[in-house]
């Protein structure tokens, strides 16, 4: 395991063993950064609270994790949770308005909006900003696994889609030959 500054920071495939995630999951080793790690991202109104509303937000943001991991191993697609779905749940949990997270992963306030609301499709590095905003504990990886399966119905549901590129394919290989 990697470590920086007391945030984790990557895992190698290797690392992940069974015995591995029982012995992370058992440890203190897990536990999302230290709290003035985070600055004033978690509660900016109340920096007194900041230890309390801490052990209660590293719990759910937990069952958020589980809760994206479950619905990736899921054979059926919700509309309901797709990618905003899980970005708005996470800002929520931290307790902030949309316009301070924003601002805390590099985003105009308007971006993160519209990806929460499905008016825009979030950008590559939305993933990698969520990861490391959480200290590798939402990984980019599990980002991208829900943006896969949104674009997976979204390509197989929407016909609109092959009617428009396909009207640039000037040949189609006979395959019959």
């Amino acid at each position: 395991m990697n470590q920086s500054k007391g945030l984790l920071v990557c895992h190698t495939p290797a690392e992940w063993t069974p015995e591995r995630l029982k012995e992370e999951a058992l440890s203190d080793r897990t536990q999302l950064p230290r709290i003035s790690d985070l600055g004033s991202v978690i509660n900016p109104v109340h920096p007194d609270k900041k230890l309390a509303d801490f052990n209660i937000t590293k719990g759910r943001l937990w069952q958020l994790k589980w809760k994206m991991e479950d619905y990736l191993r899921a054979d059926y697609y919700n509309p309901k949770l797709h990618f905003g779905y899980f970005v708005g749940e996470y800002v929520e949990l931290l307790g902030v308005k949309h316009r301070i997270f924003a601002e805390a992963i590099g985003l105009m306030p308007a971006e993160l909006s519209q990806v929460i609301n499905l008016h825009r499709k979030p950008k590559d590095k939305l993933a990698f900003r969520l990861d490391k905003h959480s200290g590798g504990r939402l990984p980019a990886l599990l980002w991208f696994n829900v943006l896969k399966k949104d674009r997976y119905y979204e390509l197989f549901h929407d016909d609109s889609f092959f009617k428009t590129e396909g009207a640039f394919v000037t040949e189609v290989v006979d395959w019959k030959k």
